[in-house]
Formats: C-alpha cells, structure tokens, sequence
C-alpha cells in the first residue's frame, strides 16, 4: 500500500497495489483514491476498504510504503500506527525519494550562495546568444534531460519529480527573469 500526502493540493491521493509472489513478484494497481480528509484514520479506513473490496487475505499484509508525513509515519498517530496496531508484524516502508527531497531542500538553507539569484544568472548567461542556446542544448542532450525554453517552469518547480526536482524557487522579489524581459 503506497499513500502521497500533496502539500500542494487539497486531496490525498493514494495508490493500493498488491504483490503477489510466485516464480516472480508483481505488481498491479488496485484502486486510486482521491479524498479531502487527511486524517490518519480515514486514510486507514480508506486502505481497509479497498484490501475488502478486493477480498485481499488482509493478515498477509507485510508492509506500508508511504511519503514521510506524520499523518502517514508518526510514532503515535498515523496511519503506520493504525496497522501496526492491527497488524504487529507489519514493516514500515519509507519513501525515499522523499527523504531525499527534504534533506536537499533543507540543505539549500544551509549553503552560503543564492540558489535563485546563481539560477538567473545562467539563465541571463545562455538565454542572450543563440550559440550558448544551442551548447545549452547539447549538454541536456548529453545528460538525457528534455531543455525546458520557459523559465518559469524551470524556475518555478511544482513537483520534484521533472529536471529541476531539487530546487525548488519561487522568485518573489528582483525577479530578474521579469526584469530581463522588460
């Protein structure tokens, strides 16, 4: 059972799925649920649901992956918590992209340069000749990620998950994006 608490939506989008062990593992997707409330407990019930509804042996449930929010993986209420009560054998699956998605964006507090203002430089650099467009190009080319010609979707990351995954930058005041265009 997989569950991603999106800060930036108002739903809690989870995805159940089911391995079933034979010569090889698989995996399938069982059900995909959207639901406002994000309460551990009715993001459990929501869980409980669809393993009935799929009449899965709920007792050979062996783990729970999900984001590292406390409604998913806090010690004293969280959803984690609600199975492992229920199910005292259950392991506790992180995700890791996620943990590392925090470090690195807490990490960004840490460094001594201006991440945005470093960003817009580049960008001021490569965006006034056609030629460092194309050397621009070439090296996106070669580290096999797609070259983005809005800034402000590379600037303005909504999910870590595309190129910039890591750096996420809003540009709030001087943005020297705005200005260049001007």
């Amino acid at each position: 059972m997989m569950d991603d608490k999106s800060s930036n939506s108002d739903m809690s989008v989870g995805a159940i799925e089911e391995e079933q062990e034979t010569i090889s593992a698989s995996i399938r997707l069982l059900d995909f649920l959207e639901d406002s409330r994000e309460t551990a407990l009715d993001i459990f019930n929501n869980a409980i649901k669809v393993i009935e509804n799929h009449q899965l042996q709920i007792q050979n449930l062996s783990s729970i992956g999900a984001d590292n929010a406390n409604i998913n993986l806090d010690e004293y209420h969280s959803v984690f918590k609600l199975f492992k009560d229920r199910f005292p054998n259950i392991f506790k699956g992180n995700c890791y992209s996620h943990i590392f998605h925090v470090s690195v964006k807490h990490a960004h507090d840490e460094l001594s340069i201006d991440i945005e203002l470093t960003l817009c430089k580049f960008y001021s650099y490569f965006s006034k000749s056609a030629k460092r467009v194309e050397q621009l190009k070439a090296y996106y080319d070669f580290v096999n990620l797609e070259y983005k010609v809005d800034i402000e979707d590379a600037l303005c990351v909504s999910s870590f998950w595309n190129s910039f995954g890591l750096i996420e930058i809003r540009p709030q005041t001087n943005n020297c994006v705005e200005e260049y265009h001007d």
